[in-house]
């Protein structure tokens, strides 16, 4: 088995939502099942929104993805968690 490269659009609850301070937690959950193999960036989402573009490399075991989404989508200010692209590596 070999590790998997997940890409998350991650949208925030609405504009009043920091961006930083979720970004920080969404690291934190990051790293509790994988690492970050770059920095989070922001990506303009709609009517001045922005998202947050996670990505994150775990390894290829079964459940483990549904459980980091589960996981990011319970931080604080995530309105919405979805899977871009994933890819083994």
């Amino acid at each position: 088995m070999g590790d998997v490269l997940i890409f998350f659009q991650v949208a925030p609850e609405g504009l009043e939502t920091d961006l930083k301070k979720m970004g920080a937690e969404l690291a934190l959950v990051a790293t509790k099942h994988g690492r970050l193999p770059g920095p989070i960036e922001q990506k303009p989402l709609a009517f001045g929104l922005e998202a947050l573009i996670v990505k994150i490399i775990i390894p290829d075991k079964e459940g483990l993805m549904d459980k980091l989404e589960a996981d990011l989508r319970a931080v604080p200010g995530v309105s919405n968690v979805e899977t871009l692209d994933m890819s083994l590596i």
